[in-house]
């Protein structure tokens, strides 16, 4: 979720958040339009994940030694892009995780993200430790709840038994 939040601040600050406008935008001369498309995912992931913001003026801008605000210039070499070293197909991995930990089906996932077998659902779904745990201890509460009242109903029909044989 963080980094579609964090696309939507990219996209912002270039001023493309209509419903019309592209998510990757194309970029001509350090221009946006955010009326085109970018013509190849490759170029547009790089320079998204690559675009620093400056910290005192906040401009959306490809890496460089100073701010290429005329108002601001400045000293931005050693700012990191938010978006470093995340590759495009981490996003799969976490909607199908996202999905996975919703507590949708299998059946459902698969139909969502194209898989034609549980093998590669498990391969793409990660679901993080707290939701095992959160699921053992669901486990746990229903499975006492029920083993306590199996144990009740038997203890109890085992007396009413013995009762009657004694009659």
């Amino acid at each position: 979720m963080a980094a579609i939040l964090e696309l939507y601040k990219r996209a912002q600050a270039v001023g493309g958040i209509e419903l019309c406008h592209f998510v990757f935008p194309a970029c001509a001369n350090d221009k946006v339009d955010p009326t085109k498309p970018q013509t190849t995912w490759r170029t547009a992931w790089r320079r998204l994940t690559r675009a620093v913001q400056c910290p005192m003026c906040g401009q959306l801008q490809n890496p460089a030694k100073t701010c290429c605000n005329e108002n601001c210039g400045a000293d931005i070499h050693e700012v990191k892009s938010s978006l470093a070293g995340l590759r495009f197909h981490d996003l799969r991995h976490h909607a199908i995780t996202e999905l996975a930990e919703s507590q949708a089906s299998d059946q459902t996932i698969m139909s969502i993200a194209g898989h034609v077998s549980p093998k590669m659902l498990a391969h793409y779904s990660h679901v993080r430790l707290d939701a095992k745990r959160r699921a053992l201890d669901a486990l746990r509460s229903m499975g006492s709840a029920r083993g306590l009242w199996h144990k009740q109903r038997h203890k109890s029909g085992c007396r009413a038994e013995a009762e009657s044989a004694g009659d």
